[in-house]
């Protein structure tokens, strides 16, 4: 290997570390970006509709927009109270599991009692007696000394204010550019169309702008669909084996099933979280986890290959690729906007020469 090749490649994976912490300590500034300009491509023909019943694009931004927010204000206003009553009982529902859990360990593996000496039972009855003080003096001890050992509070409620903060500013930017976007209209077009040298070039970056906003048009409206199904269905299994709070396992499981793989997952947890509080026993809590796996199995080896398309035909160690690194990178966001970019990163590779071995291997 020439020393010119290994200077390049040198720089090749110094360039994408880099690349890497830019994008990890400015997730701040890029998640809400990228939220926005996906959240465009899906909006734009909307606006583009009222546009041509006469309404201005700023105008149908707004309204879109609150239309939106009113929803979403409307919907937790209802389930404000299940969401309560599910906060309340994952606490319960691990103690529970706890207890089965140790419970079916005590029934599988004798305890240490029946494997001690004969004497040892005898022993310790004669001893306790004698350390029933000592024992009293270290409880009291201890009771005295909690109170210091508990972490103080400034510190948490101030993570917690930041941490809430944080949120409320990304969303309320990313709201901000998804409606200077929408109200743009077509102007962001026409001055790519412009900065184009050739025809071609014209030609080429309309297609690929139209290609990649058809894209992740389809794939977030497809998915919704598909996901609305799927929270109805589990909505009906969890009403029938009476978990409670059925409305809002559909809901959870039409937002958490727009990251793979982590979101079917997460579900399952919670799922068998939950049923440990039932006391029908320990198969009955494994129903709706069962249940739950074998939908999102179906969903994502059967529904989506054939609902998607050829054109979001992704390869599934790709995906997973993907949902990893960028939810290493933002977090939840990243998760869910792994796939997107992902989808819009092979219709690029398709169409330059250069990078199309990267999509034969982003292809299913």
């Amino acid at each position: 290997m020439t020393s010119s090749r290994v200077t390049a490649i040198s720089t090749t994976i110094i360039a994408v570390i880099a690349v890497l912490v830019v994008l990890y300590l400015g997730q701040v500034v890029f998640v809400p970006i990228v939220l926005a300009v996906l959240l465009t491509a899906v909006l734009q023909p909307a606006v583009a509709r009222l546009e041509s019943w006469r309404i201005p694009a700023p105008a149908g931004s707004a309204i879109l927009i609150l239309t939106g927010l009113a929803a979403l204000v409307i919907g937790g206003s209802f389930l404000s109270a299940p969401v309560g009553d599910f906060g309340r009982q994952i606490p319960v529902a691990v103690v529970a599991g706890v207890k089965r859990v140790a419970s079916l360990r005590q029934k599988l593996v004798p305890t240490r009692g029946d494997l001690s000496e004969p004497g040892t039972a005898s022993t310790g009855r004669a001893d306790s007696g004698g350390t029933r003080g000592d024992s009293a003096a270290r409880a009291r001890d201890s009771s005295s000394a909690a109170p210091e050992s508990l972490p103080p509070l400034a510190p948490i409620a101030g993570r917690l204010f930041g941490t809430t903060t944080q949120i409320v500013a990304g969303v309320l930017e990313t709201l901000l550019l998804l409606f200077f976007l929408l109200a743009a209209g077509n102007k962001w077009h026409e001055q790519m169309l412009a900065a184009a040298s050739t025809a071609g070039a014209r030609r080429s970056a309309v297609e690929l702008v139209g290609e990649i906003r058809q894209v992740i048009g389809r794939y977030l409206g497809t998915m919704a669909l598909i996901n609305l199904v799927q929270g109805i269905l589990v909505g009906l299994v969890t009403a029938m084996i009476g978990l409670p709070g059925a409305a809002l396992w559909g809901l959870l499981t039409f937002v958490a099933e727009f990251v793979p793989y982590a979101g079917s997952l997460t579900m399952i947890v919670l799922l068998t979280l939950v049923g440990m509080t039932s006391s029908q026993g320990f198969s009955h809590a494994l129903v709706a986890p069962a249940a739950y796996l074998v939908m999102a199995t179906v969903q994502s080896n059967i529904v989506s290959p054939i609902v998607y398309g050829r054109g979001l035909d992704l390869n599934p160690v790709a995906i997973l690729i993907a949902v990893v690194l960028w939810g290493f990178l933002w977090g939840v966001p990243g998760a869910f906007l792994a796939v997107p970019m992902l989808a819009a990163g092979k219709v690029v590779c398709d169409r330059v020469p250069g990078l199309r071995s990267v999509a034969l291997f982003l292809e299913a």
